[in-house]
């Protein structure tokens, strides 16, 4: 049986379009050893392009591998860009793959998209072996989810797209969420900047339909794109033993939060509830700040808080 990747992302520019550049980032386990990272691109070569001529493959002083090659995609003529990496000590291992007909291969970057894409996602430093021709400069991806009008229940809420995303945003796919990322106003912004775990889960979402897509929420957040995006969640997968459930926990919890909020305010959880909820959050917002100053205060050596054990005033 196929390993399923520990984390998958894809990304269409015309999506459905039997023509569309698409994109495929994937962490794969390898309990099984480093050729299953092989295998996986193996099964999605013979889906996406079966019979293919390899126009170059080059591997890298840390055993990476990239191939450029050369087939037809629908029965129409395209070039794809592999990438492999693995990492053994870390029992994981990394899997690009970018195709494109061929009219639009290199005006795209070729496999220099693909680096953009997996940049950082090397915990060791590794760097992917270069192309042999050097790319064109990379066109733009666009694509756009349409406009967005709130359905009725979330249009009376003070946050009526955030609400939504909060709540639905489960059962919604990549057109519908990027569609009410871009309709957010200010303050839902802002609020959404505040729980940046639930953001960049949002954002990858929608970079699934357009690779281009910038999250920039407010002033005091700066602007993320795609390929950081991805970065940051390789980083916290590693960090967490690359258990999904693990790296999306924050995520979720803040959801939650929102989700909360939203049924608070329009009556679907009664008001007595709703104040020992927010009492409740209060409390532990509290207690968390404290802790927080008192780990700042004390760093390298720093005189402790009144109040902390042995800590006397002056």
């Amino acid at each position: 049986m196929q390993k399923q990747p520990i984390f998958m992302l894809q990304m269409e520019a015309r999506p459905g379009a039997a023509d569309s550049p698409s994109l495929l980032a994937a962490v794969m386990p390898l309990s099984e050893g480093v050729g299953t990272t092989r295998a996986f691109i193996d099964e999605l070569l013979k889906q996406a392009m079966p019979s293919h001529v390899a126009l170059s493959d080059e591997a890298g002083p840390h055993g990476e591998r990239l191939q450029i090659l050369s087939g037809r995609v629908h029965d129409i003529p395209a070039k794809i860009a592999v990438f492999e990496m693995n990492q053994a000590s870390q029992g994981i291992g990394f899997v690009g793959l970018f195709v494109a007909p061929d009219a639009e291969f290199d005006a795209l970057g070729g496999a220099q998209l693909l680096f953009t894409v997996l940049g950082g996602m090397n915990q060791q430093g590794a760097a992917p072996p270069q192309a042999t021709a050097p790319p064109q400069a990379s066109a733009p991806i666009t694509a756009s989810g349409g406009p967005f009008t709130p359905p009725a229940a979330y249009a009376r809420a003070q946050s009526p797209a955030l609400s939504y995303l909060a709540v639905e945003g489960d059962a919604l796919g990549p057109k519908e969420i990027e569609s009410a990322l871009s309709a957010l106003n200010k303050d839902e912004r802002l609020l959404l900047s505040l729980n940046p775990a639930f953001a960049q889960h949002l954002h990858r979402q929608a970079c699934q339909l357009n690779p281009q897509y910038v999250l920039n929420l407010s002033e005091y957040s700066p602007p993320i794109s795609c390929a950081q995006n991805l970065k940051m969640f390789m980083e916290t997968l590693q960090f967490v033993g690359n258990d999904p459930n693990k790296a999306l926990e924050q995520a979720i919890n803040e959801r939650n939060q929102l989700q909360m909020s939203w049924k608070c305010e329009v009556g679907q959880i009664d008001a007595q509830t709703c104040q020992t909820y927010y009492r409740t959050m209060m409390q532990m917002n509290d207690a968390h700040h404290r802790s927080m100053m008192r780990v700042i205060t004390n760093m390298g050596g720093n005189s402790c808080i009144v109040g902390d054990p042995g800590c006397q005033p002056n």
